[in-house]
């Protein structure tokens, strides 16, 4: 399935980012990118975009990561809202704390010993 993502160049805490469409079994890391189609760069706020090719991308069905689609709706290329890209993890059902009791003392009369019991049946 195709993805449009970011894929991060330039030097250390310099960075920019590239618009590619890679497969979404690769990494954006391994250089391997069907297609480059803009950049982004966050420091001066600047941006290059192929509207045209993303558009044509789009229509092929390809999916936008959760960045790409905050930058396609900040420039108005994409009418849509904007997605969270930094979520809390959710807490996992059913999982139970574990905790230490205390044994629990009740006030019932003291059991017999076996030998006790065995007595009274006997009778």
């Amino acid at each position: 399935m195709l993805t449009l993502r970011f894929k991060r160049e330039g030097a250390k805490k310099k960075g920019i980012f590239r618009i590619i469409a890679t497969d979404n079994k690769r990494s954006a890391v391994s250089g391997k990118a069907l297609e480059i189609l803009g950049w982004w760069d966050p420091k001066k706020h600047t941006s290059s975009i192929n509207k045209e090719k993303i558009k044509n991308r789009i229509k092929q069905g390809a999916i936008l990561s959760p960045g790409v689609h905050n930058l396609l709706v900040k420039n108005k290329i994409i009418a849509d809202r904007k997605l969270a890209t930094h979520k809390k993890g959710k807490a996992k059902e059913g999982v139970v704390e574990d905790t230490i009791q205390a044994p629990v003392e009740t006030e019932e009369s003291p059991e017999k010993p076996p030998e006790a019991v065995a007595e009274e049946t006997n009778n």
